[in-house]
Protein backbone atom coordinates (compact mmCIF):
# COMPACT_ATOMS: atom_id res chain seq x y z
CA UNK A 1 0.00 0.00 0.00
CA UNK A 2 1.19 3.57 -0.75
CA UNK A 3 0.81 7.03 0.85
CA UNK A 4 1.77 10.42 -0.39
CA UNK A 5 3.41 13.30 1.11
CA UNK A 6 2.90 16.93 1.32
CA UNK A 7 4.41 17.42 -2.45
CA UNK A 8 2.29 14.36 -3.77
CA UNK A 9 4.98 11.49 -4.35
CA UNK A 10 4.19 8.16 -3.83
CA UNK A 11 6.05 6.11 -1.66
CA UNK A 12 5.75 2.46 -0.36
CA UNK A 13 4.14 1.99 2.96
CA UNK A 14 5.32 -1.49 3.40
CA UNK A 15 9.35 -0.20 3.03
CA UNK A 16 8.97 1.93 6.11
CA UNK A 17 11.57 0.91 8.80
CA UNK A 18 10.92 3.12 11.06
CA UNK A 19 8.92 6.55 12.24
CA UNK A 20 10.29 8.95 14.84
CA UNK A 21 7.89 10.28 17.38
CA UNK A 22 6.49 13.99 16.15
CA UNK A 23 8.65 17.07 16.38
CA UNK A 24 7.82 20.56 15.90
CA UNK A 25 9.13 22.07 13.25
CA UNK A 26 8.96 25.58 11.11
CA UNK A 27 7.42 25.28 7.57
CA UNK A 28 6.58 28.03 5.87
CA UNK A 29 6.48 30.24 8.52
CA UNK A 30 4.21 28.44 10.89
CA UNK A 31 4.83 25.95 13.72
CA UNK A 32 4.00 22.52 12.71
CA UNK A 33 4.42 18.56 14.17
CA UNK A 34 6.30 16.60 11.83
CA UNK A 35 7.64 12.47 11.83
CA UNK A 36 10.92 11.55 10.07
CA UNK A 37 10.35 8.19 8.56
CA UNK A 38 13.61 6.02 7.54
CA UNK A 39 13.05 3.43 4.80
CA UNK A 40 14.30 0.44 4.58
CA UNK A 41 16.91 1.31 1.50
CA UNK A 42 18.08 4.28 3.82
CA UNK A 43 16.22 6.90 2.13
CA UNK A 44 14.67 9.32 4.48
CA UNK A 45 11.76 11.74 4.77
CA UNK A 46 10.11 14.09 6.76
CA UNK A 47 6.59 14.49 6.75
CA UNK A 48 3.46 16.34 8.13
CA UNK A 49 1.51 14.86 11.43
CA UNK A 50 -1.37 14.32 9.49
CA UNK A 51 0.20 12.28 7.08
CA UNK A 52 1.60 9.88 9.57
CA UNK A 53 -1.90 9.71 10.39
CA UNK A 54 -2.74 8.76 7.63
CA UNK A 55 0.24 6.20 7.41
CA UNK A 56 -1.45 4.73 10.63
CA UNK A 57 -4.65 4.09 8.64
CA UNK A 58 -2.66 1.94 5.80
CA UNK A 59 -3.85 -1.77 6.03
CA UNK A 60 -1.51 -4.09 5.37
CA UNK A 61 -3.61 -7.11 5.97
CA UNK A 62 -6.80 -8.10 4.70
CA UNK A 63 -8.67 -10.82 4.96
CA UNK A 64 -12.87 -11.33 4.26
CA UNK A 65 -15.41 -10.77 6.48
CA UNK A 66 -18.44 -13.03 7.45
CA UNK A 67 -21.22 -12.30 6.07
CA UNK A 68 -23.80 -10.08 8.18
CA UNK A 69 -21.61 -7.08 8.97
CA UNK A 70 -22.15 -3.95 8.63
CA UNK A 71 -20.35 -0.25 8.97
CA UNK A 72 -22.43 2.60 10.31
CA UNK A 73 -21.58 5.51 8.11
CA UNK A 74 -22.84 9.31 7.52
CA UNK A 75 -22.48 12.42 8.54
CA UNK A 76 -24.91 12.71 11.30
CA UNK A 77 -28.02 11.31 13.00
CA UNK A 78 -30.06 12.77 10.30
CA UNK A 79 -28.26 10.74 7.25
CA UNK A 80 -27.05 7.44 8.47
CA UNK A 81 -27.14 4.14 6.35
CA UNK A 82 -25.88 0.71 6.16
CA UNK A 83 -22.78 -0.34 4.11
CA UNK A 84 -22.01 -3.99 4.14
CA UNK A 85 -18.56 -5.14 5.67
CA UNK A 86 -16.99 -6.76 2.83
CA UNK A 87 -13.43 -7.40 4.43
CA UNK A 88 -11.51 -6.48 7.46
CA UNK A 89 -7.75 -4.44 7.50
CA UNK A 90 -4.90 -4.65 9.73
CA UNK A 91 -3.38 -1.45 9.40
CA UNK A 92 0.48 -0.03 10.59
CA UNK A 93 -1.45 1.56 13.48
CA UNK A 94 -2.45 -1.67 15.11
CA UNK A 95 -6.16 -1.30 14.36
CA UNK A 96 -8.26 -3.35 12.82
CA UNK A 97 -10.66 -1.74 10.37
CA UNK A 98 -13.81 -2.52 8.24
CA UNK A 99 -13.58 -2.47 4.58
CA UNK A 100 -16.87 -2.01 2.47
CA UNK A 101 -17.04 -0.94 -0.66
CA UNK A 102 -16.72 2.52 0.09
CA UNK A 103 -13.28 1.74 1.10
CA UNK A 104 -11.35 1.31 4.74
CA UNK A 105 -13.86 2.91 7.46
CA UNK A 106 -15.98 3.13 4.42
CA UNK A 107 -13.73 6.37 3.39
CA UNK A 108 -14.51 7.87 6.79
CA UNK A 109 -12.29 9.57 9.29
CA UNK A 110 -12.50 8.23 13.06
CA UNK A 111 -14.16 5.25 14.39
CA UNK A 112 -16.60 3.23 12.45
CA UNK A 113 -19.74 1.85 14.33
CA UNK A 114 -20.13 -1.73 13.49
CA UNK A 115 -22.99 -3.66 13.14
CA UNK A 116 -23.63 -7.21 14.33
CA UNK A 117 -25.44 -9.78 12.38
CA UNK A 118 -27.44 -9.55 15.81
CA UNK A 119 -28.45 -6.21 15.37
CA UNK A 120 -26.21 -4.58 18.26
CA UNK A 121 -24.07 -1.74 17.68
CA UNK A 122 -20.36 -1.55 19.01
CA UNK A 123 -17.77 0.92 19.05
CA UNK A 124 -14.01 -0.09 18.78
CA UNK A 125 -12.94 0.06 22.81
CA UNK A 126 -16.44 1.19 23.48
CA UNK A 127 -20.23 0.55 24.40
CA UNK A 128 -22.26 -2.22 23.20
CA UNK A 129 -25.82 -0.80 21.81
CA UNK A 130 -28.66 -2.75 21.64
CA UNK A 131 -29.47 -1.37 18.14
CA UNK A 132 -29.25 1.23 15.75
CA UNK A 133 -31.59 3.35 17.00
CA UNK A 134 -30.38 2.96 20.48
CA UNK A 135 -26.97 3.95 19.30
CA UNK A 136 -28.33 7.04 17.28
CA UNK A 137 -29.98 8.00 20.14
CA UNK A 138 -27.50 7.87 23.02
CA UNK A 139 -25.12 9.58 20.58
CA UNK A 140 -27.31 12.66 19.56
CA UNK A 141 -28.37 13.10 23.22
CA UNK A 142 -24.49 13.28 23.91
CA UNK A 143 -23.94 16.55 21.49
Amino acid sequence: MFFYDDTLTQWDASEIRSISPARKEIRKGAERWVHDIEFKDGQKLTILDVIYNNILRVPLHVWPAAPGYQALVGFDEDEVFLEPIVAWAITKGSSVNPVTLGGVNSGQDGIVPIVHPDGKVKLEDGPTYGSVGEYLGRTSTQK
